[in-house]
């Protein structure tokens, strides 16, 4: 019996409208509007949260905040404090910096946080602290940021990372951020030249409304969409097994798919053929491949060479 894998992966490869808060989801925290002055703004409520006790080897507890659905800009021997992230759409012509505005918050006195340890997921509980500690100063210095323009298709996106926790190790002072406001500034002219598709495209619409906290007030009605499209590769040595792999590619020509496929042999000689073929595709074809679907065998002889 054939163990076949079938690998799929999605290709991630005019601003503006609507007024309206909109939030991501309903426990993101995050809700994009747009300011009367025409610049995005993004409001964070903090969701609820809860600390975990440790007990250190100096016989101090020590506490760590738990946020749903974290993400981390903590380094090893830094306060161990989640964040929170979101996308925003932005103009690939432009570039941007936020200004930020912190509009309550609250304090808890006489707290040791956590020194973050490691970033491995089965690293066990450190006590060992960084500089940080024994600084003046407060940890993170910035409580928000945005990162350099990613390319997800058709879009051009930042990523917004906001930290709703400030420590003051001196003081071992906690101060929780409950609502703050984060304004995105048009600061000058983007020399950006990276490839984007014209048309959008369905498959990646659930992907964006998920992600990207702007998504629901971009003016998008006037942009075509692409016909549904997968380009298959299938193994060189595929023999008899090619009569169920078309009994699938007709299936989705019949459901609205523009199918395209390549043999293996054709495209893998080197580690770079296939990359360049389907970037290609990407870019050449007037419906470019939204999955890629790579057909081989798990064990047996039916493979497609990765060039590890």
């Amino acid at each position: 019996m054939f163990r076949i894998l079938i690998l799929s992966i999605f290709f991630i490869c005019n601003l503006t409208a609507a007024v309206a808060d909109i939030p991501v989801n309903e426990e993101s925290g995050f809700t994009y509007s747009l300011k009367e002055n025409g610049n995005g703004s993004v409001r964070y409520l903090t969701p609820e949260y809860s600390f975990q006790s440790f007990i250190g080897t100096d016989g101090n507890t020590y506490k760590k905040p738990i946020l749903l659905n974290a993400s981390q800009i903590s380094d090893p021997g830094q306060p161990d404090l989640p964040s929170s992230s979101t996308f925003i759409a932005v103009d690939a012509a432009k570039t941007y910096s936020i200004n930020v505005n912190i509009i309550s918050s609250q304090f808890t006195d006489d707290i040791e946080i956590l020194p973050k340890n490691s970033w491995e997921n089965d690293a066990g509980i450190s006590f060992s602290k960084g500089e940080v500690y024994s600084s003046a100063e407060f940890y993170p210095e910035n409580i928000a940021s945005i990162s350099e323009p990613k390319v997800m298709r058709e879009l051009t996106i930042v990523n917004l990372t906001v930290s709703p926790f400030r420590y003051y190790p001196q003081q071992k002072r906690l101060e929780e951020f409950t609502e703050i406001e984060i304004e995105l500034v048009e600061t000058g002219e983007s020399d950006n030249t990276i490839f984007q598709p014209v048309k959008r495209s369905r498959a990646f619409e659930p992907l964006y409304e998920s992600l990207i906290a702007n998504y629901a007030s971009l003016e998008r009605d006037n942009i075509p969409y692409q016909r549904p499209s997968i380009l298959y590769v299938l193994p060189s040595n595929i023999g008899n097994l090619l009569g169920t792999v078309n009994v699938l590619m007709d299936w989705k020509r019949r459901v609205g798919y523009e199918v395209n496929y390549i043999s293996s042999s054709s495209i893998v000689n080197s580690a770079s053929d296939l990359k360049n073929y389907i970037e290609t595709a990407y870019q050449a074809w007037e419906n470019p491949p939204e999955y890629v679907t790579i057909i081989a065998d798990a064990e047996g002889s039916y493979d497609v060479p990765t060039h590890f």
